[in-house]
């Protein structure tokens, strides 16, 4: 099977990938490359497309202001440091995944964090964040396995088809991420950490 995009994933580093296809004959691949076991995480942000057995990503208390080109997150109302750890991931309410926490400001741990990514969106007030769940899954040296497929609660194929995804790789071995369609759609976006790996024409 040939890959429309393929990317290997080093230890310790996140993808984010922005799904918008108009065909839902996709799939999204993790491989491990070998060497020994390798274990990665993985979630999805809410979004119109949220499936039945998706995990729940629970609201946090408050509203936010995010600045576009900053990675700090300011909060009124909120309780950042006993609703988040650091190496959280976050989310908006249409799914849009925000990142990692990377830390709490000392003075007002409540209503501060800063992400790993700078925000990259439109900057807004008033805003609500999630908690992204995660499960963790392992790899055998060169197992294979599809960790996307679009359906609705009711089986039907998602036309069109928006979701976020984020996967991280948590161990020393390597990850492969393979995008396949069988028509030739397109991925609108892939992003590893901070650095913009693909963006559709």
């Amino acid at each position: 099977m040939s890959f429309d995009h393929s990317q290997v994933i080093g230890p310790g580093v996140w993808v984010t990938l922005f799904l918008e296809r108009v065909d839902p004959e996709y799939s999204v691949f993790l491989k491990n490359l070998g060497g020994g076991a390798v274990t990665f995480r993985m979630g999805t942000g809410d979004g119109p497309n949220r499936v039945a057995d998706d995990l729940v990503n629970p609201a946090l208390t408050g509203t936010v202001t995010l600045v576009n080109g900053s990675n700090e997150v300011i909060g009124a109302g909120t309780s950042f440091d006993t609703e988040l750890v650091i190496g959280d991931v976050v989310s908006l309410p249409d799914g849009k995944v925000l990142g990692l926490v990377d830390g709490f400001d000392a003075g007002t741990p409540a209503t501060k964090i800063t992400l790993f990514d700078p925000w990259k969106g439109v900057s807004g007030a008033g805003l609500t964040l999630h908690k992204v769940t995660t499960t963790n899954r392992t790899l055998a040296p060169l197992e294979q396995a599809r960790i996307v497929a679009p359906k609705a609660p009711n089986g039907a194929t998602v036309v069109p088809y928006r979701q976020y995804l984020f996967v991280q790789n948590v161990s020393v071995g390597q990850l492969q991420l393979g995008i396949y369609s069988p028509n030739n759609d397109r991925i609108t976006r892939v992003r590893m950490s901070s650095t913009e790996l693909f963006v559709a024409p």
